[in-house]
């Protein structure tokens, strides 16, 4: 008598895809294609680094915390998000960034920004220890020509700034600061973060040379706004006399200031306002 044995079909693995949120402090979990979306952790700390155990069925990450508030971690949850455990807490590591998982070894290693040191643990987060170590403090950060600074800039003076801020009633973390190097970088860093291709950007005209050019590289719809004569109209007119700036869609008249003391607005002999006027008004420009 024959037996036939039906062997059970290979299981099928779908690649998921774990995403972190920096500013929102979630994780995220979706098919590659985005689809599938769901969020398994919140409230972390400004997650950064993340590495999965797919065998023990565990994905760590770590925290990087405010770095002038010495507050970084790392944690530990199943891969569905549950049964969320501190592994290293708040202190023990300073900026904790990219996370590597040694499985055969039974280690985490990362890299601490702002402690300038390779750490590593065992999985359960015992045997903390430092491997190596650039210094300690800002006084050990290197100076020598050609070297970055901190990336957001010196600690010691956004904590001045901070204070000169709380003066005028604009408080902020430190942390949160970022200094730059000019306002291109400022706009530079601004675009990226907020615009999407096709987004409108108003510049006044004239305006800043550098703007147009650096929102093209996001590719913006840059437009111009004359605010020259709008203004020159408001500071003329005592009447209150009030217009709407006019748009442009030419980007290369930011240059153009020629029309920033242009004559022929409403002057002082002309008291009233343009309703007043009507349509009979002498005054160039009154009926607009």
């Amino acid at each position: 008598m024959q037996k036939t044995v039906t062997s059970p079909s290979p299981k099928v693995t779908v690649p998921r895809l774990f995403v972190l949120e920096l500013n929102a402090g979630c994780i995220h979990l979706m098919n590659t294609d985005g689809s599938d979306h769901t969020t398994i952790v919140t409230g972390c700390h400004l997650p950064d680094g993340i590495v999965v155990d797919v065998e023990a069925g565990h994905i760590y990450w770590t925290n990087m915390g405010i770095p002038n508030l010495n507050d970084g971690s790392v944690e530990r949850a199943d891969i569905d998000g549950k049964n969320r455990k501190t592994v290293i807490a708040k202190g023990d590591t300073h900026t904790p960034k990219q996370i590597v998982l040694d499985k055969k070894g039974g280690k985490l290693y990362w890299c601490d920004r702002e402690g300038m040191r390779v750490m590593r643990c065992n999985l359960d987060g015992s045997q903390l220890e430092t491997l190596i170590e650039a210094g300690r403090g800002e006084a050990d950060e290197p100076r020598a020509p050609l070297q970055a600074g901190a990336t957001i800039g010196s600690v010691a003076l956004r904590e001045s700034l901070n204070v000169i801020m709380a003066g005028r009633q604009a408080s902020v973390d430190p942390g949160r600061l970022i200094l730059t190097t000019g306002a291109q970088q400022a706009l530079d860093l601004l675009s990226r973060v907020t615009l999407d291709p096709g987004d409108i950007v108003f510049v006044e005209r004239p305006t800043y040379a550098m703007a147009p050019q650096t929102f093209d590289l996001s590719q913006a719809d840059v437009r111009g706004l004359n605010v020259g004569r709008w203004r020159h109209r408001r500071r003329t007119s005592r009447s209150g006399y009030r217009s709407r700036p006019t748009l442009g869609s030419d980007t290369n008249a930011h240059l153009d200031n020629s029309d920033l003391f242009q004559p022929g607005w409403p002057d002082d002999s002309c008291r009233a306002a343009p309703r007043a006027c009507g349509a009979g008004c002498a005054k160039p420009n009154h009926n607009r």
